[in-house]
């Protein structure tokens, strides 16, 4: 459900006609887009054994720390 609204305030920040309605939708989106992060390490530690979890949490953690990273790379070429 969080996933969905974070998604759909680029549709606000989109259609913002002044400064402050961007601002709003930009608050709202890292507000909700932060809850996929934040339970990111609960929903891996429930599905791999302490000992196979090294794997997808170095593959997940990765993704979140270089993922904004390279998007501004990408969002420059």
């Amino acid at each position: 459900m969080a996933f969905s609204v974070y998604v759909l305030t680029f549709i606000g920040q989109a259609l913002a006609h002044n400064m402050e309605t961007l601002l709003i939708m930009r608050f709202l989106g890292g507000f909700f887009g932060s809850a996929p992060l934040a339970t990111g390490g609960g929903l891996l530690a429930d599905l791999w054994t302490p000992s196979g979890i090294t794997v997808p949490a170095t593959v997940y953690l990765t993704c979140v720390i270089i993922g904004p990273s390279i998007a501004t790379i990408a969002g420059g070429l």
